[in-house]
């Protein structure tokens, strides 16, 4: 999967149109050092004999009276052996989000889990899920090195400004069937860098798909393989919305990349990007008149 994702923001960032095509070489350069790291992996470790001595230790919960103590000798053996893995604290296993570390985007161990990523799951679901969240963690990464580019990227920056705008555009005249104001939504809300790695990103993750998709269709529920993508995209971002529960812990689309800035409303993180991706378009056979159809496609390829 990694290789797909970085073989298509390869080339996109050969075409002039995409904004961060302008990046220096040597910006450039780094991103082909590109590879993706799970988080509770040592970072030396290559081999199942390696992985097994370092969890070798680990106690097994059949082994134990009570899930409780196995909890805790996990805990403590944790705390005073993973403290160097990826060369990284990790105190925050349960989070499902993927950050920049280095030259590797670092995932967590729970973005390896359902619904974001399983080993004998559809190729489309996988993209959909953990192809997108690290397909939107490399665009972050490409546009702090435009941020850092200086005076040779003025004319980057004229050309994302140019899209922003048109997105901004966008939103507000889609109004709340597009970001959801029942949910909090707002068509007056100032796009933020994690809407448009929303867009990028799953763009990208479509079309490293696309490179490995196994021509299937699911015939219990009637969808090809790009509509089981398109769907489980906006799976991910599915919260439990019933009322009066004012302590739940933060969901799992409040949490998924949206580590830098408080993200959009789910409903729009998984409107807004579609109706600007043709695919999705043809994969669901949408009407011009169709709000999930945006008469001005904003892109950013």
């Amino acid at each position: 999967m990694s290789q797909q994702l970085r073989a298509t923001y390869t080339s996109l960032l050969a075409n002039p149109h995409f904004p961060w095509s302008g990046l220096p070489r040597s910006s450039i350069s780094e991103f082909q050092l590109l590879r993706v790291a799970p988080r509770y992996f040592p970072a030396d470790a290559t081999t199942l004999r390696q992985l097994d001595a370092m969890y070798g230790a680990y106690p097994l919960a059949r082994g134990y009276p009570s899930f409780f103590e196995t909890w805790l000798e996990t805990c403590d053996l944790a705390a005073r052996t993973q403290r160097n893995v990826s060369e990284l604290v990790l105190s925050a296993l349960e989070t499902p989000n993927a950050m920049y570390f280095k030259d590797k985007v670092v995932v967590s161990g729970s973005l390896l889990l359902t619904p974001l990523f399983a080993f004998d799951s559809l190729v489309a679901a996988n993209y959909a899920g953990l192809g997108h969240v690290v397909a939107h963690e490399i665009l972050r990464r490409l546009h702090l090195k435009l941020t850092q580019a200086g005076n040779e990227s003025i004319a980057a920056w004229s050309q994302y400004g140019e899209r922003v705008r048109c997105l901004q555009q966008s939103r507000m005249a889609g109004g709340s069937s597009v970001v959801g104001s029942e949910s909090g939504g707002d068509v007056n809300r100032t796009i933020t860098l994690a809407d448009v790695a929303d867009l990028v990103g799953l763009h990208a993750a479509y079309v490293a798909f696309g490179a490995s998709k196994e021509n299937l269709r699911l015939p219990s529920a009637h969808m090809t393989e790009e509509q089981v993508f398109f769907v489980m995209s906006c799976f991910k971002f599915c919260k439990n919305s019933a009322a009066g529960d004012g302590h739940r812990p933060p969901s799992l689309e409040s949490q998924i990349m949206g580590a830098m800035a408080p993200p959009s409303p789910p409903r729009e993180r998984c409107n807004a990007p579609l109706r600007h991706l043709e695919a999705f378009v043809d994969a669901f056979k949408c009407s011009n008149s169709s709000r999930m159809n945006a008469a001005l496609k904003c892109t950013f390829w």
